[in-house]
């Protein structure tokens, strides 16, 4: 029964230690994170001259497309031009005697879109024109991430330090404690 009690004083003083251990033991985890990715690209990048008339470029855009449309008149008599943009039905975009445009703009539709640079207005000069429009979107990457998390929670401490208080109990007793001889059968 003395062997019994020291064994089970151990046993409850080893899980207990390893209760009050294991809260300070950090596993490392690793997880994929989405993260969004800012990307553009340019669609139209030209330069040109308007006569005096209109000049009319188109090109397929997608619903959704975010573009940014940057138009310029760098010479010509009053650097002006009427600037629309178009899908043959609707007008979406239209500015007046124009020297720049600089405009943020979501297509609506998938559509073939015409953009329209109208320089009849002047009779006689011819105006040099540059478009820059740039297509912007966000992908979506993904990259590692590591934490480090606990093992246990502090809160399985406190049961470790009553378990190794009771191993150490137990295991006094048990090597303090007499064996009470065994009485001879009677006869």
């Amino acid at each position: 029964m003395k062997k019994a009690i020291v064994g089970i004083g151990v046993f409850a003083l080893i899980i207990g230690v390893l209760l009050i251990s294991l809260p300070f033991v950090y596993v490392p985890k690793t997880v994929s994170e989405s993260y969004q990715v800012p990307k553009s690209s340019s669609i139209i990048s030209e330069s040109f001259v308007v006569p005096p008339s209109t000049v009319t470029h188109t090109t397929y855009l997608n619903q959704g497309d975010s573009l940014n449309i940057q138009v310029t008149v760098t010479s010509g008599a009053n650097r002006d031009v009427d600037f629309s943009v178009n899908d043959g039905a609707t007008t979406y975009l239209s500015y007046s005697r124009a020297t720049t445009v600089n405009k943020d703009w979501t297509v609506p539709i998938s559509s073939n879109y015409n953009f329209v640079y109208d320089n009849s207005f002047s009779f006689i000069t011819s105006k040099d024109v540059t478009v820059q429009v740039t297509k912007h979107w966000t992908e979506t990457a993904y990259r590692d991430v590591t934490t480090s998390n606990q093992l246990l929670p502090f809160e399985f401490a406190y049961l470790g330090v009553a378990l190794a208080l009771t191993g150490i109990g137990l295991t006094i007793y048990g090597v303090v404690k007499k064996e009470t001889p065994k009485s001879p059968p009677p006869p």
